[in-house]
């Protein structure tokens, strides 16, 4: 009787991401950074990262990225905090 062989394949994967913004946009200092950053309306960082605005919205209420009220009463989303979310 010929023994049965087992293979087992492990598939790794990496994702980088990589949001270019475009010349003459505004910094705004960011409490949590202490320091001028670009910022990001909620839909804007949704479709960098390729997820849900709720997505985002439960990001910033736990703190996994920096947010603050634009001028109008938006919701900016800080892009130094998203560059160290995105890099863990």
């Amino acid at each position: 009787m010929k023994a049965k062989r087992q293979v087992a394949i492990t598939v790794e994967t990496r994702e980088k991401t990589i949001i270019h913004f475009e010349p003459g946009r505004t910094t705004i200092f960011c409490e949590s950074c202490r320091s001028d950053t670009l910022h990001l309306a909620v839909a804007e960082t949704a479709g960098a990262l390729a997820v849900s605005e709720q997505s985002i919205d439960g990001m910033v209420k736990t703190h996994q990225i920096h947010s603050l009220e634009g001028t109008d009463g938006s919701l900016l989303i800080c892009a130094n905090s998203l560059a160290i979310l995105t890099n863990k």
